[in-house]
Protein backbone atom coordinates (compact mmCIF):
# COMPACT_ATOMS: atom_id res chain seq x y z
CA UNK A 1 0.00 0.00 0.00
CA UNK A 2 1.40 3.39 -1.03
CA UNK A 3 1.85 5.90 1.78
CA UNK A 4 0.90 9.57 1.37
CA UNK A 5 3.68 12.12 1.17
CA UNK A 6 4.61 14.26 4.20
CA UNK A 7 3.31 17.33 2.34
CA UNK A 8 -0.10 15.77 1.77
CA UNK A 9 -0.29 14.59 5.37
CA UNK A 10 0.61 18.09 6.52
CA UNK A 11 -2.12 19.64 4.38
CA UNK A 12 -4.61 17.09 5.67
CA UNK A 13 -3.86 17.83 9.32
CA UNK A 14 -3.92 21.59 8.69
CA UNK A 15 -7.35 21.29 7.05
CA UNK A 16 -8.53 19.05 9.88
CA UNK A 17 -7.40 21.60 12.47
CA UNK A 18 -9.22 24.43 10.65
CA UNK A 19 -12.37 22.27 10.47
CA UNK A 20 -12.26 21.42 14.18
CA UNK A 21 -11.67 25.07 15.10
CA UNK A 22 -14.63 26.13 12.95
CA UNK A 23 -16.88 23.65 14.77
CA UNK A 24 -15.84 24.64 18.28
CA UNK A 25 -18.13 27.10 20.10
CA UNK A 26 -17.09 30.73 20.33
CA UNK A 27 -16.22 32.02 23.77
CA UNK A 28 -18.83 34.70 24.49
CA UNK A 29 -18.02 35.11 28.19
CA UNK A 30 -17.41 38.64 29.42
CA UNK A 31 -15.13 38.53 32.44
CA UNK A 32 -15.03 41.23 35.13
CA UNK A 33 -12.37 43.89 34.69
CA UNK A 34 -9.23 43.14 36.66
CA UNK A 35 -7.76 45.51 39.24
CA UNK A 36 -5.10 46.45 36.68
CA UNK A 37 -7.75 47.45 34.13
CA UNK A 38 -9.54 49.54 36.76
CA UNK A 39 -6.31 51.37 37.61
CA UNK A 40 -5.65 52.05 33.92
CA UNK A 41 -9.22 53.26 33.42
CA UNK A 42 -8.91 55.68 36.32
CA UNK A 43 -5.66 57.04 34.88
CA UNK A 44 -7.33 57.59 31.50
CA UNK A 45 -10.17 59.45 33.19
CA UNK A 46 -7.64 61.99 34.49
CA UNK A 47 -6.57 62.82 30.92
CA UNK A 48 -7.01 66.19 29.26
CA UNK A 49 -10.64 66.63 28.07
CA UNK A 50 -9.46 66.94 24.46
CA UNK A 51 -8.25 63.32 24.67
CA UNK A 52 -11.61 62.03 25.99
CA UNK A 53 -14.63 61.78 23.69
CA UNK A 54 -18.26 61.36 24.73
CA UNK A 55 -19.20 59.74 21.42
CA UNK A 56 -22.78 58.69 22.25
CA UNK A 57 -24.94 60.88 24.47
CA UNK A 58 -25.17 59.76 28.09
CA UNK A 59 -28.90 59.01 27.58
CA UNK A 60 -28.35 57.00 24.36
CA UNK A 61 -30.16 53.62 24.64
CA UNK A 62 -27.80 50.66 24.77
CA UNK A 63 -25.03 49.09 26.83
CA UNK A 64 -22.49 51.71 27.96
CA UNK A 65 -19.00 51.14 26.56
CA UNK A 66 -15.58 52.58 27.36
CA UNK A 67 -12.66 52.12 24.98
CA UNK A 68 -9.20 52.98 26.28
CA UNK A 69 -6.90 53.13 23.29
CA UNK A 70 -3.37 53.94 22.29
CA UNK A 71 -2.62 54.84 18.69
CA UNK A 72 0.67 53.38 17.46
CA UNK A 73 2.65 52.56 14.34
CA UNK A 74 3.05 48.87 13.39
CA UNK A 75 6.38 49.01 15.26
CA UNK A 76 4.51 50.04 18.44
CA UNK A 77 5.68 53.64 18.49
CA UNK A 78 3.18 56.09 19.94
CA UNK A 79 1.37 58.57 17.68
CA UNK A 80 0.87 61.76 19.73
CA UNK A 81 -1.59 64.60 18.98
CA UNK A 82 -3.18 62.69 16.10
CA UNK A 83 -6.86 63.32 15.19
CA UNK A 84 -9.15 60.27 15.01
CA UNK A 85 -12.71 60.34 13.66
CA UNK A 86 -15.24 57.79 14.95
CA UNK A 87 -18.75 56.78 13.91
CA UNK A 88 -21.03 53.79 14.44
CA UNK A 89 -24.62 52.57 14.39
CA UNK A 90 -26.95 52.83 17.36
CA UNK A 91 -27.90 49.87 19.56
CA UNK A 92 -30.31 48.45 16.97
CA UNK A 93 -27.98 48.89 14.00
CA UNK A 94 -29.24 52.18 12.53
CA UNK A 95 -26.77 54.82 11.37
CA UNK A 96 -29.39 57.57 10.88
CA UNK A 97 -27.10 59.33 8.41
CA UNK A 98 -27.50 63.05 7.87
CA UNK A 99 -26.41 62.37 4.28
CA UNK A 100 -28.46 59.39 3.01
CA UNK A 101 -26.23 56.49 1.99
CA UNK A 102 -23.15 57.93 3.70
CA UNK A 103 -22.42 55.96 6.88
CA UNK A 104 -19.68 58.41 7.87
CA UNK A 105 -22.45 60.99 8.46
CA UNK A 106 -23.96 58.73 11.15
CA UNK A 107 -25.80 60.36 14.02
CA UNK A 108 -23.27 58.91 16.49
CA UNK A 109 -19.96 60.40 15.42
CA UNK A 110 -17.15 62.55 16.74
CA UNK A 111 -13.46 63.38 16.69
CA UNK A 112 -10.72 63.14 19.29
CA UNK A 113 -6.99 63.94 19.42
CA UNK A 114 -4.53 61.54 21.03
CA UNK A 115 -2.44 62.79 23.94
CA UNK A 116 1.36 63.11 24.04
CA UNK A 117 1.69 59.33 24.39
CA UNK A 118 -0.89 58.40 21.75
CA UNK A 119 -3.64 57.61 24.27
CA UNK A 120 -7.35 58.34 23.86
CA UNK A 121 -10.61 57.37 25.55
CA UNK A 122 -14.11 57.17 24.11
CA UNK A 123 -17.38 56.71 25.96
CA UNK A 124 -20.24 55.36 23.87
CA UNK A 125 -22.62 52.38 23.63
CA UNK A 126 -22.12 48.94 22.12
CA UNK A 127 -23.28 49.36 18.49
CA UNK A 128 -25.77 46.92 17.05
CA UNK A 129 -25.30 44.95 13.85
CA UNK A 130 -26.97 46.56 10.86
CA UNK A 131 -28.80 44.96 7.97
CA UNK A 132 -29.58 41.25 8.10
CA UNK A 133 -26.16 40.21 9.39
CA UNK A 134 -25.18 38.53 12.63
CA UNK A 135 -21.65 39.92 12.46
CA UNK A 136 -22.00 42.02 15.60
CA UNK A 137 -21.77 45.77 15.79
CA UNK A 138 -18.52 47.60 15.14
CA UNK A 139 -17.02 51.07 15.26
CA UNK A 140 -15.56 52.78 12.21
CA UNK A 141 -12.66 55.15 12.59
CA UNK A 142 -10.34 57.11 10.36
CA UNK A 143 -6.94 58.44 11.38
CA UNK A 144 -5.68 61.70 9.92
CA UNK A 145 -2.40 61.08 8.12
CA UNK A 146 -2.62 57.28 8.11
CA UNK A 147 -2.35 55.30 4.88
CA UNK A 148 -4.87 53.71 4.69
CA UNK A 149 -6.94 56.02 6.85
CA UNK A 150 -9.94 53.75 7.60
CA UNK A 151 -10.10 51.04 10.29
CA UNK A 152 -12.83 49.00 12.02
CA UNK A 153 -13.10 47.90 15.65
CA UNK A 154 -15.12 44.77 16.44
CA UNK A 155 -15.79 43.04 19.75
CA UNK A 156 -14.77 39.42 20.26
CA UNK A 157 -17.83 38.47 22.33
CA UNK A 158 -20.28 39.80 19.69
CA UNK A 159 -18.56 39.16 16.36
CA UNK A 160 -19.39 36.15 14.20
CA UNK A 161 -16.85 33.41 13.52
CA UNK A 162 -16.49 34.64 9.92
CA UNK A 163 -15.69 38.17 11.07
CA UNK A 164 -13.15 36.96 13.62
CA UNK A 165 -11.43 34.83 10.98
CA UNK A 166 -11.26 37.72 8.49
CA UNK A 167 -9.94 40.09 11.16
CA UNK A 168 -7.07 37.74 11.99
CA UNK A 169 -5.58 38.44 8.56
CA UNK A 170 -6.44 42.13 8.31
CA UNK A 171 -4.31 45.16 9.07
CA UNK A 172 -7.39 47.42 9.03
CA UNK A 173 -9.57 45.69 11.61
CA UNK A 174 -9.18 44.60 15.20
CA UNK A 175 -11.32 42.59 17.65
CA UNK A 176 -11.30 43.91 21.20
CA UNK A 177 -11.93 41.80 24.28
CA UNK A 178 -14.69 43.20 26.50
CA UNK A 179 -14.80 43.19 30.31
CA UNK A 180 -17.61 44.16 32.66
CA UNK A 181 -16.81 47.36 34.54
CA UNK A 182 -18.71 49.22 37.25
CA UNK A 183 -22.37 48.39 36.83
CA UNK A 184 -23.56 47.57 33.34
CA UNK A 185 -20.65 49.30 31.56
CA UNK A 186 -18.33 47.28 29.34
CA UNK A 187 -14.68 48.23 28.86
CA UNK A 188 -11.94 47.37 26.38
CA UNK A 189 -8.26 48.32 26.34
CA UNK A 190 -6.08 48.01 23.28
CA UNK A 191 -3.37 49.58 21.19
CA UNK A 192 -4.39 50.35 17.61
CA UNK A 193 -1.58 50.08 15.06
CA UNK A 194 -2.00 52.17 11.91
CA UNK A 195 0.20 52.51 8.87
CA UNK A 196 1.53 55.42 6.85
CA UNK A 197 3.55 57.35 9.42
CA UNK A 198 6.88 56.50 7.82
CA UNK A 199 8.87 59.03 9.83
CA UNK A 200 7.89 57.12 12.98
CA UNK A 201 8.79 53.66 11.65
Amino acid sequence: MKRSSPVLRGLFYTALGVFIASCSPLDRDIEPASAAITIIADSYRQANPQNILQLAATDEPGTPLLILGRLTTPLDRNLPTTPINFYHADAVGNYDESVPGSESSARIHGQIVTDSTGRFMISTIVPGAYGNTNDGGHIHLSVDGAQPAAYDVYFRQYASRGVLQSISGSSQAIALNLHSFRGDTLIAISSLPVRGFDSFD
